[in-house]
């Protein structure tokens, strides 16, 4: 993976036609490039299942220096101390940043994804937990590997994740500092 960071968020996606309970994806996606390493459905989006989906992108992509969140209880101890998320990320060798509390533009990549996803995925209101994976593994294939993106001068995120990947470039860390700056304005 590109010495960049693996942003991270779960957006809801539906309701499971069988259960009733929400159907939520985790999506995490490369920070540079926009391309998605990961679209993880589930009904049941716990620590452990946030784990087991990091687990899975980093054995195929390696381990990014810094993984940024918002503060979803899979991230966050809501009582204090470290999460089993910081253990986890401690063991991997990754630094843990989180957007501050109430402010969805401090996670600025995941929801432009997400909005992106919601404007071009129809989801059916009620589907089979299945069905929407494999709507969301259709789209994932689509947004990285033929979807031209302005911001990343009409390429794919496909094309630039590689390239970086196979230049070994390093991508500044720049979350914690928008973060900081962030923090020191609303002081």
């Amino acid at each position: 993976m590109p010495d960049g960071a693996g942003v991270q968020d779960f957006v809801e996606i539906g309701i499971d036609s069988e259960t009733g309970r929400k159907v939520e994806s985790l999506t995490v996606v490369d920070g540079h490039s926009r391309f998605y390493l990961g679209a993880f459905v589930t009904t049941s989006p716990t620590t452990d299942f946030v784990i087991e989906c990091l687990d899975k992108v980093f054995a195929a992509h390696g381990v990014p220096p810094m993984v940024h969140s918002d503060h979803g209880s899979q991230w966050y101890a809501v009582r204090g101390g470290d999460s089993r998320f910081d253990a986890k990320c401690e063991e991997w060798g990754t630094k843990h940043t989180m957007a501050p509390i109430r402010t969805p533009e401090c996670n600025g990549k995941t929801e432009r994804v997400h909005g992106s996803m919601r404007a071009e995925i129809k989801f059916p209101e009620k589907a089979a937990v299945e069905d929407c994976r494999a709507l969301m593994e259709s789209y994932v294939r689509h947004y990285n590997e033929i979807r031209p993106h302005c911001a990343l001068g009409y390429r794919t995120p496909k094309e630039v994740f590689e390239k970086t990947s196979a230049l070994g470039i390093q991508i500044p860390d720049i979350a914690g500092m928008i973060d900081e700056t962030f923090m020191a304005s609303r002081s």
